[in-house]
């Protein structure tokens, strides 16, 4: 079979979805593993993220990206942090942070959802 990078993967889980969707990093890695899924630019869940916790729930996505990039480098070369423009500065902040502290090589997000 063929060998594929994925452009645009979602490790995380949605919460407004019945019933919830995606996957943790060992879904992911199996998921690829059967369809010739070489490497990823991966990113947090986007639509439906959980933030009942506010940032501090931004932050846990992007750690779960910089660890699995750390733990599977050759299957995640590049992460992305997710930048949620509801929080404002606060939201730049942390992608700020992620990016210098987690590893993380830039920011996504979707303004039409999350403003």
């Amino acid at each position: 079979m063929r060998p594929y990078i994925d452009c645009h993967n979602h490790i995380g889980r949605t919460i407004d979805r019945v019933p919830p969707v995606g996957q943790n990093t060992a879904m992911c890695l199996t998921r690829f593993a059967q369809t010739s899924v070489h490497a990823a630019i991966s990113m947090p869940t986007a639509v439906g993220s959980p933030i009942t916790r506010g940032i501090v729930d931004i932050r846990h996505q992007n750690e779960v990206i910089a660890r699995a990039c750390r733990d599977f480098p050759g299957v995640f070369p590049i992460g992305l942090a997710l930048i949620e423009q509801r929080f404002g500065k606060l939201g730049i902040e942390e992608a700020e942070k992620a990016m210098s502290e987690l590893d993380l090589v830039g920011v996504v997000g979707h303004p039409p959802i999350s403003i």
